[in-house]
């Protein structure tokens, strides 16, 4: 299974990038990295402004309890989580 991403915001100029993976030991979806990304112009590609990533934490420009994680994420990360399962025999 790969990450889960879910992006929100206006996408043109502006979003908010979860990034989620599966601890399959304790069945539980985490919050691995966490990134807010502008632009200047259509023309231009996303820059990273904020970021909190789990692993390397020597980049984080956020505190873990300032990662905003709202409902919507969290049904939109289960929700591609339960769509990627395949049950097979």
């Amino acid at each position: 299974m790969g990450c889960i991403e879910v992006i929100k915001g206006d996408g043109i100029l502006k979003r908010q990038v979860w990034r989620f993976w599966y601890n399959d030991s304790r069945n539980e979806i985490v919050l691995s990295r966490y990134t807010v990304e502008e632009k200047k112009t259509n023309r231009h590609k996303f820059r990273v402004v904020k970021v909190y990533n789990r692993l390397d934490k020597r980049d984080n420009t956020i505190a873990v309890g300032d990662v905003p994680l709202p409902d919507d994420v969290k049904e939109a990360a289960m929700k591609q989580f339960l769509d990627s399962l395949n049950v097979t025999k």
